[in-house]
C-alpha cells in the first residue's frame, strides 16, 4: 500500500510524535485516525493476464452506471450527508482531489468481478478473492475520523455485491462460495462499532510501567532492560500477509492478555536468576552489595507505587515481583552469618 496519499491534516500531531520519541523514552509513537486523511490510491489488476474491455468503462451499461452513479455522489459531495459536510472549511480538504473516483470505481468493481471469477474454483479462492477485495476497499483511502467514510466505497460495495448475486444462480460458480464472499463484502457495508483509540495507548503504557516497575537496577537484570525495552509484547501471535498491499496484519491483544503476559514475563526472568542459584554455582560473591541491591530495590518499588495509581491488574505482577525480592532478601539474610562463620573458621586454619 502506498503511502504517497498520505496527508497530514493535523502538523501539530506529527510534532507531538516527534516530541515522544524523543523525550518520553518510548520506541512506539503513532499519529491518531484524526490527524490525517487518505487520498485514494491507483489499483492494479489481480494478474498480467487481465485485458480491459474495449472502450472501458463505457463498454456496457453495468460500467457506465457505475461511473454515472459515482459522478452523481461527487456532484452533491461534500455536501451529501452530515459527516461529509464537516469537510467544507477544512484547509486540507480540496473536492479536485475526487474528481478521478468514477473511473477508479469501474475500475475496482471489474478488477473484483475478473477476480472472483477466476480464483473462485481453486484451492486457495478464498485468500486470493478477499485479499483483492481488501486491496480495492483500502484503495479508497479514508477521511479523518469523524467526517464521515471513503468517498466511492459504499458504491463499490453495492455494485460488487450486486456482480456476485448476478453470478451465484450459474453452474460454474459454486453457490456456497459466492454466498461465502457476498457475506463477507456484508461485514464492510454494516456499520462499524469504532475501537476505542484509547486501546493501543493503554497497552503500550501498561507496558511501559512495567518496564519501570521491574527490578533492572539489579545488576544481573540491567543488561536485558534494552532487550525488553525494544520489544511491545502488544500483538496476536498470528498474521496474515496481504500480497496486493504487501502489508502484513495482526491484531492488538487485550488488555487482560497483555497483564497475563507480563505475569509470564516477569516469572520467567526472576526465576532466570536467585542467590541459591549463585551458592549452588559457587559463585555468591559480595553478600552486602547483593543486599543492598534487593533492598534499593524493594524500596524504589514500594515508592514508585506511592507516586502512581496502581491498578489491581498491575499488583499481579508487582505481587511476583515483591515476592521475589523478599524471598533473596530472607535467603541472603539467613545464610550470611553462616558463611561469615565458615569464612572466619577457613582463615583461622589457614592461620
Amino acid at each position: 500500500m502506498s503511502t504517497r496519499n498520505i496527508h497530514l491534516t493535523n502538523p501539530l500531531a506529527m510534532a507531538r510524535v516527534f516530541k515522544q520519541l524523543n523525550h518520553q523514552h518510548t520506541n512506539i509513537a503513532f499519529l491518531e485516525h484524526t490527524d490525517f486523511e487518505i487520498r485514494y490510491n491507483v489499483i492494479n489488476s489481480p494478474d498480467q493476464e487481465y485485458k480491459e474491455p474495449e472502450g472501458f468503462p463505457y463498454c456496457c451499461t453495468v460500467h457506465e452506471r457505475i461511473v454515472e452513479d459515482v459522478q452523481q455522489h461527487i456532484s452533491i459531495f461534500p455536501k451529501c450527508c452530515a459527516q461529509h459536510a464537516k469537510l467544507e472549511g477544512q484547509a486540507w480538504f480540496d473536492k479536485l482531489n475526487y474528481m478521478g473516483l468514477p473511473l477508479h470505481t469501474a475500475k475496482a468493481v471489474h478488477f473484483t468481478e475478473y477476480q472472483i471469477l477466476n480464483k473462485v474454483n481453486v484451492d486457495d479462492w478464498y485468500e486470493e478473492i478477499t485479499q483483492f477485495i481488501e486491496y480495492c476497499i483500502y484503495s479508497f483511502g479514508q477521511f479523518p475520523a469523524g467526517f464521515g467514510p471513503p468517498l466511492g466505497l459504499e458504491d463499490y460495495l453495492v455494485f460488487s455485491k450486486w456482480i456476485i448475486k448476478n453470478n451465484s444462480g450459474k453452474v460454474q460458480y459454486p453457490k456456497d462460495r459466492m454466498t461465502t464472499i457476498l457475506n463477507y463484502l456484508e461485514g464492510y457495508s454494516e456499520p462499524n462499532t469504532e475501537v476505542k483509540q484509547a486501546d493501543l495507548n493503554i497497552l503500550i503504557n501498561q507496558y511501559e510501567k512495567w518496564l519501570k516497575l521491574f527490578p533492572f537496577d539489579i545488576p544481573y537484570f540491567s543488561p536485558l532492560k534494552n532487550q525488553f525495552s525494544g520489544i511491545y509484547p502488544i500483538l496476536n501471535g498470528e498474521s496474515s500477509f496481504n500480497k496486493f498491499l504487501g502489508t502484513q496484519k495482526s491484531s492488538l491483544i487485550t488488555y487482560s492478555k497483555l497483564i497475563d503476559v507480563l505475569v509470564t514475563i516477569t516469572k520467567k526472568i526472576l526465576s532466570s536468576y536467585s542467590a541459591y542459584q549463585l551458592f549452588q554455582e559457587g559463585k555468591l560473591t559480595d553478600l552486602e552489595q547483593k543486599q543492598l541491591d534487593l533492598a534499593g530495590s524493594l524500596r524504589r518499588l514500594q515508592l514508585d507505587q506511592m507516586r502512581e495509581e496502581i491498578s489491581s491488574d498491575q499488583k499481579k505482577y508487582i505481587k511476583v515481583i515483591k515476592r521475589w525480592l523478599k524471598d533473596e532478601q530472607s535467603y541472603l539474610s539467613e545464610i550470611a552469618p553462616i558463611l561469615a562463620r565458615s569464612q572466619q573458621y577457613t582463615a583461622f586454619l589457614k592461620e
